[in-house]
């Protein structure tokens, strides 16, 4: 949530805009990054945000509007938990895509060449398009 109102509160000084704040996790940042979806209040909430093969540990917390990308690989021990947080996105009206990779296991981030799950980047991208969140600049 700090890392968040920091960017924000910055943003002139890094060339951002304050309106377009970020935020991924990778299974413990993941975490991290539902967490503040669900816990923070609007200032401090990113724009867009990312879990991939995270845990959702507080299943009472709802979540609010941000809109979600959750991806994991089906031979993740955590792909239940993405179907459910997702499931739970859906169910509060807020959006979310999910995106279950055949193959790629957990750590999948970090690159597992000749799996499934080496068309996160692209499909992230795509999607961060989708959201407005990359646009094409005129030259």
């Amino acid at each position: 949530m700090q890392a968040v109102r920091f960017v924000r509160g910055n943003a002139q000084h890094y060339g951002i805009a304050p309106n377009r704040v970020g935020m991924m996790g990778f299974s413990a940042g993941g975490i991290t990054t539902l967490r503040v979806l669900q816990d923070a209040e609007e200032r401090a909430r990113p724009n867009v945000a990312a879990s991939i093969y995270g845990l959702l540990w507080d299943k009472g917390v709802r979540p609010k509007s941000t809109p979600l990308f959750i991806a994991v690989a089906r031979d993740d021990q955590t792909v239940t938990e993405a179907e459910s947080i997702h499931g739970r996105w859906q169910q509060a009206g807020a959006p979310s895509e999910l995106h279950i990779f055949t193959s790629g296991e957990h750590g999948f981030g970090l690159g597992r060449p000749g799996t499934e799950s080496m068309k996160f980047p692209g499909v992230f991208e795509v999607w961060l398009r989708r959201q407005g969140f990359i646009t094409t600049v005129a030259k």
